[in-house]
């Protein structure tokens, strides 16, 4: 029977603790726009709304820690991933124009930065990548269908514009 993965309490109670600090600052910060501002609760519901994500990320995280991370080998996983944000990549540039740019698709009263979503699923095809061909690290093999999808999702990314997540 194979081992059960445990989790790192330490890196646990430190994401806890600066999901925790980050709440404060927000609510710190939102508090004083709500002095300035007609409406007293515009305070709380910027913290009311960070609490939601913050929630909704808990939970995300939770599940994200009950899954084997050996399943990130498994090539149908990996390519599913890389092209379903290259989907909302392409969708995000026919999204409305928000501030001169189109960097958010917004989805029944929730906002999604696709670009966000594209360095993790990047990191993993990389990984991927590398682990797959790891003899041949330095070769075309492994080069070209990597530089092939960094260059497609970066191009997509400049196209929004964002060249600070696109250098990144």
């Amino acid at each position: 029977m194979a081992k059960k993965l445990s989790f790192d309490r330490l890196l646990f109670v430190a994401v806890f603790l600066m999901l925790a600090l980050g709440l404060v600052i927000v609510y710190s910060a939102s508090g004083g726009q709500a002095a300035s501002s007609d409406a007293p609760v515009l305070g709380l519901s910027v913290l009311a709304k960070q609490l939601l994500a913050a929630g909704i990320g808990l939970v995300l995280m939770v599940v994200a820690m009950q899954v084997d991370y050996r399943l990130l080998r498994r090539p149908w996983l990996v390519y599913s991933l890389v092209g379903f944000v290259i989907v909302l990549l392409v969708a995000v540039l026919q999204a409305p124009s928000l501030n001169g740019v189109q960097r958010w698709l917004f989805i029944g009263g929730f906002s999604l930065q696709p670009s966000e979503l594209a360095k993790p699923v990047l990191v993993i095809f990389l990984a991927y990548q590398i682990d797959r061909k790891s003899r041949q690290v330095n070769s075309p093999l492994v080069l070209v269908p990597s530089l092939f999808v960094l260059a497609t999702v970066g191009l997509l990314v400049v196209l929004e514009p964002d060249f600070g997540t696109a250098l990144v």
